[in-house]
């Protein structure tokens, strides 16, 4: 039996609407393929920059999946499956589930035109090599940032909301981005 996602089954995927068939439907492709075991390439352990980009590639693969499980948990029970049934998919119990669930319902749903829902998720997303650099710039050039919040004149207090292009400097400052690209961001912005 081939194992071949549909165009439509892509961009459910894509667009994060894809069933549970759709879904399982994906895993048996990535096993038959190969591509679940090559996420990242061999990398000789004399090369501590490689070693340092793969486990950070790592650490916002495992961030960005642990954020689909929760949306996908509170889509399957928005769509009707039972919490009984969804802790069953994911092989835990149903006190569990509800748990998690309570967890999930907290997770900013992905924004409708981007691939993700916040300018810092964005990042994840790129650093952990599921979005090119172009669309990373594209992304967050039409990105709608807040205000940047100022109290009193005579207090140094900035309140800087969620959302805002904060979230692209701090992932400047823990490493998901490169000075250059950053700039580049900063000028994508600026024109718009």
């Amino acid at each position: 039996m081939t194992t071949t996602l549909s165009r439509a089954e892509e961009q459910a995927l894509e667009q994060g609407t894809a069933g549970p068939d759709a879904q399982r439907h994906l895993l048996t492709a990535l096993r038959k393929s190969g591509a679940a075991r090559s996420v990242l390439p061999q990398l000789p352990p004399s090369d501590p920059g490689a070693v340092a980009a793969a486990v950070v590639r790592l650490q916002m693969l495992e961030s960005i999946a642990q954020l689909e499980q929760r949306r996908l948990i509170v889509r399957l029970i928005a769509d009707g499956v039972t919490q009984v049934e969804v802790a069953r998919l994911f092989g835990v119990s149903q006190p569990t589930m509800n748990g998690r669930l309570q967890t999930a319902r907290q997770v900013a749903p992905v924004r409708e035109g981007f691939s993700g829902a916040s300018p810092g998720e964005l990042c994840q997303r790129y650093a952990a090599g599921l979005m090119s650099r172009a669309q990373l710039v594209d992304e967050l050039s039409r990105w709608d940032y807040p205000a940047v919040l100022k109290g009193d004149p005579w207090d140094d207090l900035v309140i800087r909301p969620e959302g805002s292009f904060n979230e692209v400097g701090r992932a400047f400052r823990r490493g998901l981005i490169d000075a250059e690209l950053y700039d580049e961001i900063l000028d994508a912005v600026a024109q718009d």
